[in-house]
């Protein structure tokens, strides 16, 4: 993670700093360090790291079919992820499904330093309650402490089916990967982006903000390569 890196680099310095603090060391761990801060925060470099996690599924090219009556919410963002089922399911609703079985929108996901913490996938089903959703249209699965863990308990729950997988867009190419490895056929529906490719000129400035995305991407690209070594 490019945040982490930078921490090592600052605390490296210090230590170097105590120990003789006319050493040009010093002065170039800080300058890289600077750099490094500099270079990761900016736009246009989390954009460049993120484009190929978030361009290769878009929710405007989902190919919504009558037949496929369920959705799965990965938890992450009660408002960004629950409008999107939202609205995914009226629109499943106003397409022509005769004789099929009702929609159904499967909350999955639990916080992995607590199993016991599914407050979050409540918060989601309130939400969508509040907002039209039948309460027997949702189903709630709190065993699953991450992407893999979802997509096999998931499996275990509806068989080897297709299914609507919502989540953000930078995680969407490894619950994919996830989901079509425990036997599904996941279509993607990414909630919203947030990334832009018009430049102004605070887009060039510092902004720890594209830090953070930075260390998400890292994360996402490392947790596809492990998902892909383990099969």
């Amino acid at each position: 993670m490019p945040s982490t890196w930078i921490l090592v680099i600052l605390l490296a310095t210090f230590i170097i700093y105590l120990r003789n603090k006319q050493s040009v060391l010093v002065k170039g761990l800080l300058l890289a360090a600077i750099l490094m801060y500099f270079l990761f925060s900016i736009t246009i470099t989390a954009n460049i790291i993120t484009s190929p996690l978030v361009e290769k599924f878009n929710s405007e090219n989902a190919n919504y079919s009558p037949s496929v009556r369920t959705i799965v919410l990965l938890t992450g963002s009660v408002l960004d992820r629950g409008s999107q089922a939202l609205m995914l399911y009226h629109e499943l609703n106003q397409l022509e499904a005769n004789e099929q079985p009702p929609i159904k929108i499967i909350i999955s996901g639990t916080s992995a330093l607590n199993p016991a913490d599914y407050s979050e996938a409540i918060k989601t089903k309130s939400f969508l309650v509040r907002r039209g959703v039948t309460d027997e249209a949702i189903v709630l699965e709190t065993e699953s402490k991450n992407t893999a863990e979802s997509a096999t308990n998931i499996a275990k729950l509806i068989g080897f089916q297709p299914v609507y997988l919502i989540t953000s867009d930078y995680h969407m190419a490894r619950a994919i990967l996830a989901f079509q490895q425990a036997g599904l056929t996941p279509i993607a529906v990414p909630a919203d982006s947030s990334q832009t490719n018009d430049y102004s000129f605070s887009d060039f400035l510092p902004n720890p903000e594209n830090l953070k995305k930075i260390d998400l991407a890292t994360h996402e690209y490392l947790g596809i390569l492990y998902l892909k070594l383990k099969n």
